[in-house]
């Protein structure tokens, strides 16, 4: 029996309606943790559970936030009844027992990357060695997929909510526009605000812009967006409401 496995980044409003009109399309569909209301019938992953909340023939599974742990997805069919049942274990990236088979196919992956990514590379490290400003399009000529859901926050339209608010002066500029902050102009208003470097700031520093794109393992780990960033603008005195719980998961991809 064929069986469709659909991932998609939406929001707890968003989620539960998305599955009912799926039903009948795809058989189960991963969302974010973060994003749904953590209720006791829909608890995230931790360690190897079965897949729990339905709506309707649709099961939901949650994907873990932490990007250092990868979600394994196991699917178990019987082929004469035709149901199956979904099984979902958390692994660290680091850590596990490396199969050489696995390692393998890991090295050749990584290996065929790294050339891929070789032009690319040498452009972001030129950019980082003279502390120059990084363009969401560079960034989203690899990660379409966060660049795309970077469009969708307000982050992407600073500037352009300070301009309809006649507030286009130094102060404000300063936290709504990454070129401004960098390069003292700017030359683009639309899809222009706060970027890829405002929050994943290792970008900036040569030593680990270099780690970029290497194979888990070669690179940290550590997570490098996290509040003492946010805080840097949403401050007290222009956030006073600011909370990394309710904030983060709007900006998470």
């Amino acid at each position: 029996p064929s069986l469709l496995i659909a991932l998609v980044h939406v929001g707890k409003e968003t989620a539960k309606p998305l599955a009912a009109k799926l039903e009948g399309v795809v058989d189960a569909l991963l969302v974010d943790d973060k994003l749904l209301d953590l209720e006791a019938n829909f608890a995230p992953v931790t360690g190897r559970v079965s897949a729990t909340e339905k709506v309707g023939s649709v099961q939901l599974i949650a994907l873990p936030q932490n990007r250092a742990t990868v979600l394994s997805v196991m699917v178990w069919v019987n082929k004469k009844c035709g149901g199956y049942r979904l099984e979902a274990t958390l692994l660290n990236a680091q850590g596990q027992p490396e199969e050489p088979q696995v390692k393998k196919i890991a090295d050749e992956y990584y290996t065929l990357r790294q050339k891929r990514l070789e032009r690319e590379m040498k452009e972001l490290m030129h950019i980082a060695l003279k502390k120059g400003y990084v363009s969401p399009e560079f960034c989203g000529s690899c990660h379409q997929a966060q660049y795309e859901q970077w469009l969708t926050t307000g982050h992407a339209h600073a500037v352009e909510t300070l301009e309809k608010e006649g507030r286009m002066d130094k102060s404000c500029l300063t936290c709504h526009s990454l070129e401004f902050r960098m390069r003292g102009v700017i030359t683009k208003r639309k899809k222009r605000g706060v970027e890829c470097v405002d929050c994943h700031t290792d970008l900036t520093d040569p030593a680990t812009a270099r780690l970029h794109g290497q194979r888990p393992g070669d690179r940290p780990t550590t997570k490098t967006v996290r509040a003492q960033v946010c805080v840097t603008c949403h401050d007290k005195q222009n956030s006073p409401n600011f909370d990394e719980q309710t904030y983060m998961p709007k900006v998470v991809h």
